[in-house]
């Protein structure tokens, strides 16, 4: 185990319980697309616990069904999957619903990156490693922006 994983891992597992967990009578979804196990099992079980609806891919070719099936409210996707460059997930994920919000996750911070994800359609960035009680005030914040329909 890396540092990075184990504090990831450290800070999930000690997570508060939120009771935000539906928008009118909506419970929220997540997809989180990420090839890193343990991260994925690390924010799958915390986000689980806090009452979202979190549905999780590890290459290129499972979000496109998930989303199909399960129309997420927010996508958290790294770009640097094994399969596929993120990108061209990103820009699939744009196409099928241009308001979704859409977070991408990334290990470089590079400026010019970010410029092009943001041209393909992300709406946000969250640097790696991830400190959960950002993440978790991230999603807060930007579902809070989202209006949804009651029933």
């Amino acid at each position: 185990y890396t540092r990075r994983n184990r504090n990831v891992r450290r800070c999930c597992l000690t997570g508060q319980v939120s009771l935000k967990l539906v928008k009118g009578s909506k419970m929220i979804k997540i997809l989180l697309v990420e090839d890193e196990k343990q991260l994925v099992e690390c924010l799958v079980s915390s986000l689980t616990r806090r009452g979202y609806d979190v549905y999780s891919a590890s290459n290129c070719k499972e979000p496109r069904e998930i989303e199909k099936n399960n129309n997420p409210d927010l996508v958290f996707l790294d770009v640097g999957l094994p399969d596929m460059d993120g990108r061209e997930v990103l820009k699939g994920i744009r196409l099928s619903n241009p308001t979704r919000k859409i977070v991408v996750l990334s290990g470089y911070s590079d400026p010019s990156t970010q410029k092009e994800l943001k041209e393909l359609g992300a709406d946000y960035f969250v640097n790696k490693p991830i400190v959960p009680a950002v993440l978790y005030k991230f999603i807060e914040d930007t579902l809070a922006a989202v209006s949804y329909p009651e029933g």
